[in-house]
C-alpha cells in the first residue's frame, strides 16, 4: 500500500477529484431512498479523511466513523463534531464495541480487507435486525492495475458472486447494481492501457488513478458521472467500473 497517498494525498483527493465528488452525489441520492428509522444510528467504516460524513447522510442521523489510519482519523475529526475513532470492522474501539447500528456503510472498503467473509460476519453482528448495509466496491478483476496495488486492494468484484456472498452472511438484497457505467468504456480503456509494458528508469512506484488529472476533461467527467444519481433512481446498470449494494440483515 502507498502509505504516503493515505496520509496526505487522500484528504485532498476527496475534496477535489471528480470521481469522489460525483460519487458523493450518487451516494447521497441512493441513501435518501433507503427506509431508515428517524435519527438512525449509522456507522461509516473506513471514513478516510471524512468527507462523506458531512455530505451524504440524513440530517437527523446519529453518525460516527472508524478508520484504521491515525493520520486520517485526525483529519476526519478536525472537520467537525462527528466522532471518528481508530478501528476496523472486526475490532471496534471501546466507545463503539457494545453498540448496534441501524445502518453501516462500507464505501470502497471491503476490497481493502484480506478476509472479506470475516468482515461481513463482523458487520452483520453489529447491525440491529433489519439493519442496512450500504456497500460499494470496485468491479472486474480484468481492470486490475497498479492503482489497486497503490491503494491496497486485495481484489475486485463481480456483482453476482458478491450478492451470493452477502446472502451467505445473513443479508437480504434490496438493491444490487453496477455504477460508474456511463464512463465505463473510456475508463476501462485507460486502465487497460496502464497495464501495457512501458519503459522505466528502474523505479516503478504504483500510482492511484486519482493521482492522474485529465485537466480540462475533469469537469466533463464529473458532470457525466454525476448524471447517474438520476438514472439510478430508475434502473440498474448491467456493467460498470463499480458496484453498489443495499442489503438488509435478515
Amino acid at each position: 500500500m502507498n502509505e504516503t497517498y493515505y496520509t496526505t494525498d487522500c484528504a485532498g483527493d476527496e475534496q477535489r477529484h471528480w470521481w469522489y465528488r460525483a460519487r458523493r452525489r450518487i451516494l447521497k441520492a441512493t441513501i435518501k431512498g433507503i427506509t431508515l428509522p428517524a435519527h438512525a444510528h449509522i456507522l461509516d467504516i473506513g471514513v478516510g479523511a471524512g468527507s462523506n460524513l458531512y455530505s451524504i447522510y440524513p440530517k437527523d442521523a446519529r453518525l460516527c466513523g472508524i478508520e484504521p489510519s491515525p493520520a486520517l482519523v485526525a483529519i476526519a475529526n478536525a472537520r467537525g463534531p462527528i466522532p471518528v475513532y481508530k478501528g476496523t470492522a472486526e475490532a471496534l474501539p471501546p466507545p463503539l464495541d457494545q453498540q448496534r447500528f441501524d445502518a453501516i456503510a462500507m464505501l470502497d472498503v471491503l476490497e481493502h480487507t484480506e478476509d472479506d467473509s470475516r468482515v461481513l460476519n463482523a458487520v452483520a453482528e453489529r447491525l440491529v435486525p433489519g439493519g442496512v448495509l450500504i456497500l460499494t466496491v470496485p468491479a472486474y478483476t480484468l481492470l486490475w492495475t497498479d492503482h489497486d496495488v497503490a491503494v491496497g486492494h486485495y481484489r475486485r468484484y463481480r456483482l453476482r458472486p458478491l450478492v451470493r456472498k452477502l446472502r451467505r452472511h445473513r443479508f437480504g438484497i434490496e438493491r444490487a447494481t453496477y455504477f460508474n457505467a456511463l464512463l465505463m468504456v473510456p475508463l476501462a480503456a485507460f486502465r487497460l492501457a496502464r497495464r501495457l509494458p512501458k519503459a522505466t528508469d528502474g523505479v516503478n512506484t504504483p500510482m492511484s488513478d486519482t493521482q492522474f488529472s485529465m485537466a480540462g476533461l475533469d469537469a466533463l467527467l464529473f458532470r457525466i458521472f454525476s448524471l447517474e444519481q438520476y438514472l439510478l433512481k430508475w434502473l440498474n446498470f448491467p456493467a460498470g467500473i463499480s458496484i453498489l449494494v443495499i442489503a438488509r440483515k435478515r
